[in-house]
């Protein structure tokens, strides 16, 4: 029985997890034109030829490639990219590569990297006729497709609760409580006379949470933080995990200004590309208060911490890029816009706690003094 409830508990348990840390919905860049030549990473796209001419059975050989050679001397190129070793191919059809399955037209999936004019990436369809029908010969011919991807590579903010539910409203300020005081403590003279007693505090310390989504990338990317709104006397620890359960977090290096970054990478939880549907990581930060050692923040007027997050795709080699906002913008407007810090922002407002002021005596006498 005592077995029985434990399941029982456990399957609630999972339940709880599950529905609490449902994955914040990506949103799309609105302002590309996606199509074939200019794809978005992680989205299959469909390349088809038509050959009305000459009659007879044809033969289609599809391929990927960054040799500009496509044929030399009469030899096709070997140089041809396969999955899953390739760079810039995600997935493949049927019929990929395969002169005996492949027809006129061909699904591919490509992952994220950054266009480069001096080493392009091509799609080659080579149909060959294969036998012949009347006054028809045997005969080969070939086109080539020039592939120039696009940056879709977002990210998007949303706070979390205490419990680490995720909030509405991609960032949208949420106010939270300022932590309980843990202790308060009469410090006595360090001499008779001294003059130095007084209460030494411990204003506890507060968490903040935060779901990020990154979508349409391929093999890893890697986050930096901004916080702004910190009071220079908390003590700050900026931390990230790759799951809501937080088996495995990684702490950031404080940069200064603000500015946290790491050397770790996140990569796909499965396979080797992240498409729309997105993959999350999540930010914790903690603010102490207290050290014990320097000066307090007490938290007397509400304090709005405001945390913006930027990306860079890692590939394992070319170029990575940065994650871009879902509309056009910058200056000159650009699209796709590599944003920065500027647009995956959230807030939230630590309340403040009660400011008690003397109003004992006249002259108003003192209260003793917060130590340290």
């Amino acid at each position: 029985m005592k077995k029985q409830l434990f399941l029982l508990l456990v399957a609630i348990l999972a339940i709880s997890i599950s529905s609490t840390y449902a994955q914040l919905t990506p949103r799309p860049v609105t302002c590309l034109s996606a199509d074939a030549l200019h794809p978005i990473p992680g989205n299959p796209y469909t390349y088809e030829v038509n050959v009305p001419t000459p009659p007879g059975t044809k033969e289609y050989l599809w391929f990927v490639t960054q040799d500009p050679n496509f044929i030399a001397a009469g030899t096709l190129t070997t140089n041809r990219e396969t999955v899953p070793s390739s760079t810039v191919v995600a997935a493949t059809g049927t019929g990929y590569n395969d002169p005996t399955t492949g027809t006129s037209q061909l699904s591919l999936t490509w992952k994220s990297f950054a266009y480069n004019p001096a080493n392009p990436v091509f799609v080659v369809i080579q149909v060959k006729n294969t036998s012949s029908a009347g006054d028809a010969c045997v005969s080969q011919n070939m086109k080539v497709y020039k592939i120039q991807p696009l940056n879709a590579f977002t990210l998007d903010i949303a706070n979390q609760d205490a419990s680490q539910v995720t909030q509405a409203g991609y960032g949208t300020n949420i106010p939270r409580c300022i932590h309980d005081i843990v202790t308060s403590t009469y410090v006595p003279e360090s001499a008779p006379g001294a003059g130095d007693d007084g209460v030494l505090m411990d204003f506890g310390q507060d968490i903040l949470y935060y779901e990020v989504v990154a979508a349409n990338w391929s093999e890893a990317w890697r986050p930096s933080i901004q916080l702004t709104g910190v009071d220079p006397l908390e003590h700050v620890t900026v931390e990230f995990s790759n799951n809501a359960a937080w088996t495995t977090p990684v702490t950031m290096t404080d940069a200064g200004g603000g500015l946290y970054t790491t050397t770790a990478t996140v990569t796909p939880a499965s396979g080797t590309f992240v498409g729309s549907a997105g993959q999350s990581i999540f930010i914790r930060v903690t603010l102490d208060h207290s050290d014990g050692v320097n000066p307090s923040y007490m938290g007397l007027t509400d304090e709005a911490i405001t945390l913006a997050v930027d990306g860079m795709t890692v590939p394992s080699t070319g170029t990575g890029v940065g994650d871009v906002h879902t509309v056009a913008g910058g200056t000159p407007s650009t699209c796709p816009w590599v944003d920065g810090f500027a647009n995956d922002v959230a807030v939230q407002t630590l309340k403040a706690r009660p400011d008690i002021i003397s109003n004992t005596g006249m002259p108003v006498l003192p209260f003793l003094p917060v130590r340290p």
